[in-house]
């Protein structure tokens, strides 16, 4: 059975919250230690979220909003974003590659 995607048109890179975090962070000239202690988190985890290598919860959501004033629902619909076109994406590849291989 084929799925069919219906947004055939794809982003052509996602953007992780990370990414966002780390701008707003500059924005307001913070390093991630500073940034990381103003959330009570450890930097480690920080850095793995701004890395794209970590995923953000609901309570970092909450001391996102915290610190730059961003509603948390922004944050994690950021979040959500990201992994839907990423799986979106993912999909599509397979798709594409069963076509190619004459299985659709």
């Amino acid at each position: 059975m084929a799925i069919k995607l219906t947004n055939q048109m794809l982003p052509y890179r996602s953007f992780h919250v990370g990414e966002y975090i780390d701008d707003d962070m500059k924005s307001l000239g913070l390093k991630q230690i500073e940034l990381a202690r103003k959330m009570e988190m450890p930097a480690s985890n920080l850095n793995a979220i701004i890395n794209g290598k970590r995923n953000i919860t609901a309570g970092i959501a909450i001391k996102l909003e915290s610190v730059f004033g961003t509603p948390a629902d922004i944050w994690l619909g950021l979040q959500d974003k990201y992994e839907i076109e990423n799986a979106r994406r993912s999909l599509q590849n397979k798709t594409d590659k069963n076509v190619m291989r004459g299985r659709i």
